[in-house]
């Protein structure tokens, strides 16, 4: 007598028995799907879960064989929605269950189903309802557990973002904030601990005590006397890197040019020129920019004004432009103040690699680089996935974690 070989399988929630030679030719029957629908198949908390199910083999489909198939159908499907666990995740992983059982004519002795010769003619035994084991003879039925892909470090440092955001934003309260009328955008608050002028939005990013940096958004017209107050007093070198063509679609509320021409904005009187002959910069990646001596009412001191000339909104400056424009700053200075439209998303981005290029900060993650960030401005700090992606390579690069260590 012939192997035969039964195939059992889950597809779209329907239980199948087929059966055939052991090359699946020759198909003699392949049974009607069970009627009952299949919510759950197998238990998918352990690392894996068995079902042996014991069918008979048999030279021909004999009624009795059949009814007998009918039964071991219809228990199968009883113990597979017995076991908690989710047909949806499997099909979520896309696998199709398929299962495939050999037996030859001694399994017929081992089976639950015994054909016994009485007066010449068979008959079958009630079948068994299958058992949570293997019998002789039976291949064991294995669902493999669903597999958890774990998350790379850049997924999991944006995931680690995403809930800083999430935690600062449910925790900004009017009082915790600057008034939003100051700002140019109504949701981009300045966090009130860290204001420089409770009448700017511009806020002290310190790392264990040191002052790195200020971020500022781009003045408002009725904004630029208190600016420049601002850069008298606490500035060495400006970063402006909202470039000319934006600040003329005045994002926000106007931007008037206060920085590269002189003039006076309320009580304060400036004068400014181009920085040298050659007041151009042109860093990796094409970025320009261009400088400016700027010297402010009330003192002695020229502070030196870099205005980049084509970064557009969200999008990010080359790693090597980044870090050739961080490596430019020292000559002008310690104190550094930078601002954008918003001052979140580039102003982000430079003063983040700013702090990567301190040696006294090389053994901070960037993910805690970017939190003290957002903590003590707002949560929009290193603003776009470009970025961000930049901030990665260059810590990447150092060999600086970008995760924080666990608490």
């Amino acid at each position: 007598m012939p192997d035969q070989l039964i195939t059992t399988r889950v597809d779209n929630s329907i239980f199948y028995i087929q059966f055939g030679d052991e090359n699946n030719e020759g198909l003699q029957e392949k049974t009607p799907p069970v009627a009952q629908q299949m919510t759950n198949v197998f238990n998918t908390s352990a690392a894996s879960t068995s079902l042996t199910m014991p069918l008979p083999g048999a030279a021909s489909l004999s009624p009795p064989l059949k009814e007998n198939i009918q039964q071991v159908s219809n228990a199968a499907v009883q113990v597979a929605q017995s076991e908690p666990g989710s047909l949806h995740r499997q099909q979520q992983r896309d696998d199709r269950a398929r299962i495939t059982h050999k037996i030859d004519d001694k399994a017929e002795n081992a089976s639950t189903t015994e054909l016994a010769a009485t007066d010449g003619e068979k008959t079958a035994k009630p079948a068994v309802t299958p058992k949570r084991r293997r019998l002789p003879g039976m291949e064991k039925i294995t669902f493999d557990a669903p597999v958890t892909t774990k998350m790379s470090d850049t997924e999991q440092l944006v995931a680690n973002l995403q809930k800083v955001t999430a935690q600062l934003q449910s925790g900004m309260k009017p009082a915790l904030c600057l008034d939003r009328s100051i700002g140019r955008f109504n949701d981009i608050t300045a966090c009130a601990a860290t204001s420089v002028n409770d009448r700017l939005s511009a806020n002290r990013i310190m790392i264990e005590g040191k002052r790195v940096a200020i971020a500022t958004q781009f003045p408002k017209d009725d904004q630029i006397e208190q600016q420049l107050m601002l850069y008298r007093d606490h500035a060495d070198v400006i970063l402006v890197l909202t470039p000319p063509d934006e600040m003329k679609r005045g994002k926000g509320g106007a931007m008037t040019d206060y920085f590269s021409q002189s003039g006076q904005f309320g009580n304060m009187a400036t004068e400014s020129k181009p920085k040298g002959d050659g007041n151009e910069l042109v860093l990796a990646g094409g970025m320009k920019f261009k400088l400016y001596d700027l010297k402010l009412q009330g003192s002695e001191q020229v502070k030196t004004v870099i205005h980049a000339q084509n970064w557009p909104d969200y999008a990010a400056a080359s790693k090597e432009g980044t870090l050739e424009l961080i490596g430019q700053l020292p000559q002008f200075g310690d104190r550094l103040v930078v601002h954008c439209t918003a001052g979140v998303g580039r102003t982000g981005q430079i003063i983040a690699a700013h702090i990567m290029q301190d040696p006294a900060f090389q053994h901070m993650s960037l993910e805690e680089i970017i939190t003290r960030m957002r903590e003590q401005r707002n949560s929009y700090m290193v603003q776009s996935e470009a970025q961000l992606n930049v901030l990665i390579d260059i810590a990447r690069e150092q060999g600086r974690p970008l995760l924080a260590p666990l608490s």
